[in-house]
């Protein structure tokens, strides 16, 4: 167990970027939300809210994993859902509604 998690500004987290250049080249998939009691103990999952897809358009390919991370071939992670395009993409869907969320 990682202890006690808060929603935070991960663009300056080393940990969350390579994640999602991971998610971006195919290489990691969308953990699944545990649930814990108060004593650490694990209760279960349950659904993610919030579903995260790479979609790669016909003829692309996604890249290798150290492609967005060796500074030439960057990504970019929007602060606002959907100001992105590129390919591929890393889309956010939930109840509602969907967008790109980092994108090469």
């Amino acid at each position: 167990m990682l202890g006690t998690r808060y929603v935070y500004d991960g663009l300056e987290d080393e940990l969350a970027i390579e994640c999602f250049a991971r998610a971006l080249a195919g290489e990691q998939q969308q953990a699944q939300l545990q649930i814990f009691a108060p004593d650490g103990t694990t209760e279960g999952t349950r659904p993610q809210a919030v579903e995260l897809t790479l979609e790669v358009d016909e003829g692309e390919v996604a890249p290798t994993l150290e492609e967005p991370l060796d500074g030439d071939e960057t990504f970019t992670i929007a602060r606002t859902v959907d100001g992105l395009d590129g390919a591929p993409r890393l889309v956010a869907a939930w109840d509602g509604g969907r967008g790109v969320v980092a994108a090469c």
